[in-house]
Order: structure tokens, then sequence, then C-alpha cells
């Protein structure tokens, strides 16, 4: 474990390996589970789920590149909120079944001087609020890619940070240059195998491990500059055939190597819902930690997808239950978004797990 002194609201991080030592798929809870159980102070407990990481150590600069991978292992993180002693156990299964290991490790938790989560206020919902109960009031910058990797994120964040900024926006895209085009700039975190003639990507529902370095130093340069991340899990091109089309490059299509003969069904199908959680739990379970992030966004401008322009209630459907499954397994409650615009959303924006932020709204 990192420490066994961790400061409120900030990372603690466990990292082990494990005595089989590979699996068919790692970011598949079917084939390995693991999770933490932390117990607090006062007797409650939050059960975190842990990610398979492997380190890839970054290379050059704006941008950087991560060509050479090292040694794979698993990582717990987590962020106390209660001061005191915490334990943990750790359980992990798979087909041979369940194991335990209790009072795994402990460490003290301390004042810090940080505000904690953005979350919306229990008694004025259309506020929001830190854990310690300050206003939050988002001003910032839909900075969605850029064109110079971990290099260029740290120079906008800290023009945002001493202007006064507190909130950015991040879209999980292709996107990686300033003219929009696709690059190994961007944090596209699932791709076609070969995409960028890179190794980054394995196919759909297999996380990169190279964007994802790339993805933990954002989120560390945003908790430096005390701005948070809406973080778009979903761009519209990657399930559009006609605005800012990307379906050929995306790895659930059938000719990508994926097994969707259209966009549209990726709301719909039972695999395609199935592969987009475990992915949902990857990205909470690795950046879920974060008072860096201040919402998840489940889709940027779905409204340009095919899914909605021909099955918007199967698009409804599917933010219902990816927002459900979401808050199910994020211990940390990070608001829930979307962002749409035009009419008939009312049906998204009235979803019980959706907050409704505006046109770039919060589910």
């Amino acid at each position: 474990q990192n420490s066994s002194t961790i400061g409120k609201y900030e990372k603690f991080e466990v990292t082990f390996t494990l005595s089989q030592p590979t699996y068919s798929n790692p970011f598949d809870p079917c084939v390995i589970d693991i999770t933490a159980t932390f117990h607090e102070p006062g007797g409650s407990v939050a059960t975190i789920p842990a990610f398979y990481y492997r380190n890839y150590a970054a290379s050059g600069s704006n941008p950087e590149t991560y060509p050479t991978g090292g040694a794979t292992s698993w990582k717990v993180r987590f962020a106390p909120s209660k001061l005191g002693a915490h334990t943990f156990d750790i359980t992990l299964k798979d087909p041979n079944g369940t194991f335990n290991n209790t009072n795994a490790g402990s460490f003290t938790c301390v004042e810090s001087g940080k505000k904690g989560f953005i979350r919306i206020d229990p008694n004025q919902h259309d506020f929001l609020k830190y854990s310690n109960g300050d206003t939050y009031l988002p001003i910032g910058q839909n900075v969605s890619w850029n064109g110079g990797g971990t290099y260029r994120w740290d120079y906008y964040l800290k023009k945002l940070h001493n202007a006064g900024a507190n909130w950015v926006r991040l879209w999980s895209c292709p996107y990686g240059d300033s003219g929009g085009g696709n690059s190994d700039m961007a944090v596209l975190l699932e791709g076609k195998i070969g995409l960028w003639n890179t190794t980054y990507f394995q196919g759909c529902g297999k996380p990169s491990l190279q964007t994802s370095m790339r993805m933990d130093k954002y989120v560390e340069i945003a908790e430096q500059n005390d701005i948070a991340i809406q973080f778009a899990l979903q761009h519209h091109g990657q399930f559009s055939t006609d605005t800012n089309p990307d379906w050929d490059n995306n790895p659930y299509n059938i000719a990508s190597g994926g097994f969707l003969p259209d966009p549209c069904k990726y709301f719909t199908d039972p695999c395609a819902i199935k592969l987009t959680k475990h992915k949902y739990r990857y990205i909470v379970a690795r950046w879920g930690y974060s008072p860096a992030i201040y919402a998840w966004e489940l889709f940027n401008e779905v409204q340009w997808t095919n899914g909605w322009k021909t099955q918007p209630a199967n698009v409804v459907a599917w933010h219902s239950t990816m927002a459900s499954y979401i808050r199910s397994i994020d211990a940390f409650k990070h608001p829930v978004t979307t962002s749409s615009h035009g009419p008939g959303f009312e049906n998204l924006w009235n979803l019980p797990d959706i907050v409704d932020s505006g046109h770039l709204g919060i589910i």
C-alpha cells in the first residue's frame, strides 16, 4: 500500500499480484472479480472494485507515447472520508471459487484540508456541494481534447486555475489534435485493434492500458489545480454514420473486428451492454476515488447517434440501465449525466438516476 497515513479525501492505493498470473479477460468480472471492502470508523463499509493494471513508462513529451509495457498487477484505489483507523479485506472470485484475505491491511485517515467530492445538494437539488458543505459553482471550459497529451493538458489546467476556473469537460474520444482528427494523443479507452498503428487497443471490452496511463496523469493534474473533470465516457461519432462519423473505427463494428452490424444495436444488444458495463466498472475502479472527477457523462451529444435518430426510446432505456449500474458500483457517488439538445430529451432528464444540469447535463 502507498502509505499507512492517508489524508482525508486523498488517494489510498494498494497494489498486489495473484498466484494465477493470467486470466482470459481480466476486465470481465465473470472471469475474475476482485473487490476490497473498507471498514470505516463508526462501522460503515465501502466496497471498491479492483482493476487490472500494467505500467507503461511515458516516452517523450508534447505529446508523450506509451510504447513499452512493464509488469502487470492489480490495484485498488480509495479515498477515505472519515477520520481514524481503517482496515480492509480483499475478496477474489473466479471459476475456482471465492477466496478472502481478511485484514489485508490498514491505514489511518488524518485531516487534509480537502473539500471532498462534489455532489447534488440534498436540500436544494439545483445546487452542488462539496462533501464538507461548501457550495460548488462550476466555472470553466470544454477542453474536450488537445494536441499535446499530458503536456498540453497541464498547460491548459494551470491557465484555467490561474483564471479562477474550477471545472473542465473531457471526452473519451479518438480526437487528439487541434483539427479534431484521430490521433494517439487522445484519451480514447476503447478502439479497434491496430488503431493509429499502435498496440494501444485490443478491441471492445478491453480498455486501453496505455491511454489509461495518460488519464491517470490527467486526473493528477486536475487535482493539483483544484479543477473537477466532467468526463464524457462515450463520443457520438463512434456510433454515427453521418455526424462526425467514426463508426468505421469502432471496435463494436463487425467490419472492425466486433459483432454489431450497425451502430443502433449498441444500445440494445445484450453483449454490447455487458461489455460497456465492464468498461464502466474499470473506469469507476481506476478513477472514481478522485474528487477531481466531478461527474460521469454517459454520452457526448447523444442526439447525433444513429440510435437516437431512429430509436430514441432505446437510447433512453440504455441511459437508465447505465446510470443505475454506475450508481450501484460507485461508492463515491459521483453525479451521472449525459449531454444533448433538441426536443424529446425530457425522457432522459426525468430518469431517476440522471441529474439534469442543462443541455450539457447531468443524469
